[in-house]
């Protein structure tokens, strides 16, 4: 298959650029780890994209075929896509916890249509463009922020609904146990844990674990 030296063009919204930038700029976003693996065949457009990724002052590092050992933590990856190879980048790629972008070998429709299972953020084709890798790198941090961001509160949505669970299981020990109401056997669940000075989840979870003791 022949390949063209021409400047890769990235599918996505370069007018997205300013905004990823001011994000990056005001601190809403974290910069981008420098560190760039190029996953692609030694040839004319992983020496364009190799040039195009220093000029935005990333580290590059080229790689083919896939390295045995999937890509560090932050790492930005690039990596070639065909017909053939999709598996094995699909399992390459499985939990990498960084941006990566596909590069397209070809055009055929089976491939585009098989590409939403790989954790890619995005693809790049031909021709390939200094500001579209731009952008589709740029865009692509502002969105795993964003998910990184998603997936913090809903920890913290978590952690916050176990121990309402937790304390309402206290509760409704301390109402049969002592013959209260629930205001009641919440004050006295509050007030143990105020006088003890703990943490009203950890005297809640002491309750539960003497009340499975009996």
């Amino acid at each position: 298959m022949s390949r063209s030296s021409t400047p890769l063009q990235a599918t996505g919204a370069a007018a997205a650029v300013p905004l990823a930038r001011e994000a990056v700029n005001e601190g809403r976003i974290s910069a981008p780890a420098r560190n760039a693996l190029l996953a692609h065949p030694n040839d004319a457009d992983a020496a364009v994209l190799t040039a195009q990724l220093r000029r935005l002052g990333w580290q590059v590092q080229q790689a083919w075929p896939l390295p045995a050992d999937a890509p560090a933590p932050g790492t930005l990856v690039i990596v070639a896509i065909d017909d053939h190879n999709l598996a094995e980048v699909g399992r390459w790629l499985l939990g990498h916890e960084g941006v990566a972008l596909g590069v397209l070998l070809s055009q055929h429709v089976r491939l585009v249509e098989k590409l939403g299972d790989l954790g890619l953020v995005g693809v790049l084709s031909r021709p390939l463009r200094l500001l579209a890798l731009q952008a589709q790198i740029e865009v692509a941090e502002a969105q795993m922020a964003w998910v990184r961001r998603l997936q913090r509160k809903a920890a913290h949505l978590e952690v916050q609904l176990r121990a309402r669970r937790t304390i309402e299981h206290a509760t409704r020990i301390l109402m049969v146990a002592r013959d209260l109401g629930a205001e009641s056997a919440y004050e006295l669940l509050r007030s143990r844990a105020m006088s003890e000075r703990r943490a009203i989840t950890d005297m809640a979870s002491e309750i539960i674990e003497r009340a499975q003791d009996c």
